[in-house]
């Protein structure tokens, strides 16, 4: 039964993990970008009010439903050694180990078609530039970060998206060569 009530949830509401468990349920079933924020709370018991209250709204919802799972930011901070400095090729080598993991690949590729032809597509777009793009330049410099950015969105379209085939029949070890060069690492 959703809740009708209106206005703040009074005691210890459990709204804000039923949303994000239902999110993430919708996101690995390959269907969370179009669902719809009443289709989420309704599935989640709650009211439709609460993705606004918790998250700013259905995009909030979304990015939050996002970082839960295996996200650029958690490969590029276990990437980092024990002073917090980036290592460049580390991050080469967990990106391909996570895409390369078919379970991954199905989860993060049907996300990645849906968010790019959907309307999350600005809010994506915005989380690669902050989360990613900008860390990668702040790290390694303007150009050195621009350079294996380009090399992982190049590898993750050619490869995992769009299964190109040249890209897609590399092995792993060979992949990880050739982003190593390609970004100057």
């Amino acid at each position: 039964m959703v809740n009708s009530r209106r206005g703040r949830p009074r005691g210890q509401s459990q709204g804000r993990q039923k949303l994000l468990a239902v999110a993430l349920e919708r996101y690995e079933a390959g269907d969370l970008v179009s669902w719809s924020t009443r289709q989420l709370a309704a599935s989640a018991g709650v009211s439709h009010s609460l993705v606004n209250y918790y998250f700013g709204g259905r995009q909030g919802l979304l990015t939050a439903a996002y970082a839960l799972t295996i996200a650029p930011h958690e490969v590029i901070a276990a990437s980092r050694d024990g002073d917090g400095v980036l290592d460049p090729v580390r991050l080469i080598r967990g990106l391909v180990a996570v895409w390369e993991n078919p379970e991954h690949r199905r989860a993060l590729g049907g996300f990645a078609r849906q968010a790019i032809a959907g309307d999350t597509r600005d809010t994506l777009a915005d989380y690669l530039q902050h989360a990613v793009l900008d860390v990668l330049v702040e790290d390694l410099g303007l150009d050195r970060g621009r350079r294996l950015a380009v090399t992982i969105a190049g590898t993750v379209m050619t490869r995992y998206l769009l299964e190109v085939p040249g890209m897609s029949r590399l092995p792993a070890p060979e992949l990880v060569r050739l982003m190593r060069v390609t970004a100057g690492c």
